[in-house]
């Protein structure tokens, strides 16, 4: 069982880089990461070494000296099995009520805390960059109530386990699976940026305002699609390959896209082009389970419906549907 245990907790420490990069693509993940850096320094460091480097710390000195007792905890109760610490926040119930398990709950109240600190200002900080002025606290507050709950499980099914991970490493004396730990966590984070950086979808935070913000101003948002479509149309050359366009037009429709959505916002929509003779331009965004966002024209007028535009066209609009 301890070796197994060993296998699992190494295992679960490399591939849980990635695992989080494929949630930031749903939410914001600053929180865990922070949390899950502060506890495996914590524990690497050691007591006295992490006491001594945040004693002249101003302000949050103090409250970072006390999660020492991680170590002083853990040197007298060996850390569980990996499988109770990744899911711990099911067990909410047990370790609520059972002394041995509500004791070691508290020694991550700071390390939660300064998590749960930067999940709330990062909030902060998205809201006053991304929501105003169509959206307002109702609109910020009904998507972030689920995405806060969920950070929260997040974070502490990636701290404990890679913190405990570390210590009973340490303890035990296991260097070279330190090593090999760090390198191969190492490893998979860089992957797990690669997979964020070159990410094309939208998350659904992110889905979710573009939505609002079409449904709260539909005066605006007509007239944002009307510009995005004369903008492709006017940087397409009759040699343009039909179908999905990229470079010049798409960038042409998403900066005209501005005058209603937000920079990020915008990357959600798409150009589709028929060519001659039709000459029909379409700036869309499809929403998942909702109608399309889009505004189309032919040579000279506005096309009203969906079921008015070439087939190809309709195939991409109703592709997410």
């Amino acid at each position: 069982m301890k070796t197994f245990d060993l296998i699992l907790r190494f295992l679960y420490c490399v591939f849980v880089p990635i695992a989080i990069g494929g949630f930031a693509l749903v939410v914001p993940v600053g929180g865990i990461l922070v949390g899950a850096a502060i506890g495996t320094i914590v524990a690497v460091l050691g007591t006295d070494r992490w006491r001594a480097a945040t004693a002249r710390i101003p302000l949050v000195g103090r409250a970072l000296g006390k999660m020492t007792r991680l170590g002083d905890y853990y040197r007298e109760h060996p850390p569980r099995h990996v499988v109770y610490y990744i899911f711990y926040p099911l067990l909410f119930p047990y370790w609520l009520f059972v002394k041995r398990a509500r004791g070691e709950f508290r020694l991550y109240r700071h390390i939660n805390a300064l998590a749960l600190l930067v999940l709330i200002v990062a909030g902060l900080t998205d809201y006053l960059q991304h929501w105003p002025p169509e959206l307002g606290p109702n609109e910020f507050f009904s998507a972030g109530v689920a995405t806060f709950v969920l950070q929260t499980i997040l974070t502490m099914s990636a701290i404990m386990p890679l913190v405990t991970t570390v210590i009973v490493f340490h303890h035990e004396h296991r260097r070279r699976l330190l090593i090999a730990l760090a390198i191969c966590g190492g490893i998979t984070a860089l992957s797990s940026v690669g997979l964020v950086v070159h990410n094309t979808q939208l998350s659904q935070t992110t889905e979710y305002r573009l939505r609002k913000r079409a449904e709260a101003v539909p005066a605006r948002r007509d007239a944002a699609l009307d510009h995005a479509v004369a903008a492709a149309r006017a940087a397409l050359r009759d040699d343009t390959k039909p179908g999905m366009v990229e470079g010049a037009p798409l960038d042409a429709a998403r900066a005209a896209l501005e005058d209603l959505w937000k920079p990020d916002e915008t990357r959600g929509f798409r150009v589709w082009w028929s060519g001659p003779p039709m000459r029909v331009v379409v700036v869309f965004a499809t929403i998942r389970h909702r109608d399309p966002i889009w505004s189309a024209s032919g040579v000279s007028e506005k096309i009203p419906t969906i079921d008015r535009l070439p087939r190809e066209a309709q195939a991409e609009l109703r592709s997410t549907r």
